[in-house]
């Protein structure tokens, strides 16, 4: 489709899928092809072989030069006869001197070679989907096919299996809601919260390997509600509310080799309930509160620098929304409007430049207040308190996941470590904290070794 010149509105209502996913696809072909333009793709596709359209053929040869001569061709030189001294004595006395028969010519002609002559042959775009798509799948399979040199294959089990994926682990040591979570090299860190004895500093350590928690230093202040990421080697904890109420504009950073917290770089404003990543090398916090109403602004801070920028702002402000980042880019999802509505839009942040794009993406199944995102194997994973909502990439159809005899973890932190996603701590529907810790096997792997000469 895209050879025969369609639009990518065209090729979203053919293929079922959105505009902005074709986008995406075709940004994957040109940067895998060395390409910059959707003729420069069909071309490339068709002279390497990797599709095959009716009417087109591959770009002939160019015939090799010709070496025979025309038959008027002049010789490049002619034979001399030999001069008088040249000719040869006879042997015997008398022999009188005599003109030898001149030898002939052993000049050949030499042969004239003309232009090398170029065969140009027209190429004739036609129309082909099934050949378009195959284009598609070998490049998306060539870009994310695993460089190891074994390849997980990942197998997805019925509906009816679900509930045997989940497993009860080691509990949190306290009660615990509203606390900043993020995975690091080795653990999962939790980091403040609300407690049963109120807001604290505490700094929790999950070791997913050992079924183990550890503590480690407090963080200087008391928080909920904080935004936290995981960075060159740094955890970072920006803003948060305190005892008091009021909304902290304070970073503050834990290095793991000193298991000590030191001071960064303050945030522009205070902020709470918001989104923060790792992206690209930098940390975006997206949206959130700062005490007196909800905010749409998206910060970058740049660890080189040691400051904060404002860089982009979302088309609404949001509380609570879910950010992720996958190989295709920064993603943010749901959360809560201004007017305390629950939504499920979803934009995609890229950069251009020095600026960042914000592009509508597929909708969240339903509108989500309170909602947390996971990247396990390029797929996105979303908690909304209750269970976990994923997306088949094959089918793009939506798998609720609920939490085993319906329970509810609201507030609590949903974190991955692949294969596994884990869900811990929150409040139950009545309000109650909880330390509940589950994990959900999300992903079965097998390993097919890659035998070399492919016997």
């Amino acid at each position: 489709m895209v050879a025969k010149g369609a639009t990518n509105q065209e090729i979203a209502r053919e293929l079922h899928i959105s505009p902005n996913t074709v986008k995406v696809h075709l940004r994957n072909i040109y940067e895998k092809l060395g390409v910059s333009s959707r003729t420069e793709a069909s071309m490339v596709g068709l002279r390497d072989g990797l599709i095959t359209l009716p009417g087109v053929e591959q770009p002939a040869e160019s015939p090799e030069a010709e070496t025979t001569p025309p038959p008027d061709a002049a010789p490049a030189s002619e034979a001399v006869s030999p001069t008088v001294s040249e000719l040869p004595v006879a042997a015997s006395e008398g022999a009188t001197d005599a003109t030898a028969p001149a030898p002939a010519s052993t000049t050949e002609t030499a042969p004239v070679v003309r232009p090398r002559e170029r065969a140009w042959t027209q190429w004739i775009v036609g129309s082909g989907v099934v050949a378009v798509m195959l284009l598609l799948m070998v490049i998306m399979w060539r870009l994310f096919q695993p460089s190891a040199e074994e390849q997980p294959a990942t197998v997805f089990v019925s509906a009816e299996q679900l509930v045997q994926r989940w497993v009860a682990l080691q509990p949190m040591p306290a009660p615990l809601a509203d606390m900043a979570a993020t995975p690091t090299d080795r653990f999962l860190a939790l980091v403040g919260g609300e407690s049963e004895n109120g807001m604290t500093s505490a700094f929790w350590l999950y070791d997913a390997q050992a079924d183990t928690w550890q503590e480690s230093v407090a963080v200087p202040l008391a928080l909920r509600h904080a935004q936290s990421a995981w960075l060159g080697g740094r955890l970072y904890l920006a803003g948060g509310e305190t005892a008091d109420g009021s909304v902290s504009d304070a970073v503050w950073v834990y290095t793991p080799d000193t298991e000590t917290w030191e001071q960064g770089a303050p945030l522009p404003a205070p902020r709470s309930r918001g989104a923060m990543v790792a992206f690209e090398g930098a940390l975006y916090l997206i949206g959130g509160w700062d005490g007196a109403q909800a905010q749409a602004t998206i910060w970058r801070y740049s660890p080189d620098e040691d400051a904060w920028t404002e860089t982009a702002t979302l088309e609404e402000a949001r509380l609570f929304p879910a950010a992720a980042v996958t190989r295709q880019g920064l993603f943010v999802y749901g959360g809560e409007t201004p007017d305390g509505a629950p939504t499920d839009e979803g934009w995609q942040i890229r950069k251009d430049g020095t600026q960042l794009l914000l592009e509508p993406v597929r909708p969240l199944p339903v509108p989500m207040a309170r909602v947390s995102a996971a990247v396990l194997a390029e797929t996105l994973y979303f908690f909304d308190g209750k269970g976990i909502w994923h997306s088949n990439p094959n089918t793009q159809e939506w798998t609720y996941i609920p939490l085993p005899e319906g329970q509810a973890q609201i507030g609590g932190a949903f974190l991955a470590a692949d294969p596994y996603l884990y869900i811990m701590g929150g409040r139950d529907t009545d309000g109650r904290l909880t330390a509940a810790v589950w994990r959900y096997t999300a992903l079965f792997r097998t390993f097919a070794p890659i035998v070399p000469g492919g016997q």
